[in-house]
């Protein structure tokens, strides 16, 4: 997959970033939830 980032008023010039992906076939997609630096836990109220 690439990506490309094309904001002439944040950067220079286009850049793009290639993502590699693997298809697993029989396996079962697992949820991430990055918690690295998440300020936003601290407005979630637990039932």
């Amino acid at each position: 997959m690439d990506i490309t980032i094309d904001d002439p008023e944040a950067y220079t010039r286009p850049w793009t970033v290639r993502q590699s992906m693997h298809f697993l076939p029989d396996t079962e997609l697992i949820e991430h939830i990055c918690e690295e630096n998440n300020n936003f836990m601290e407005q979630v109220v637990a039932p």
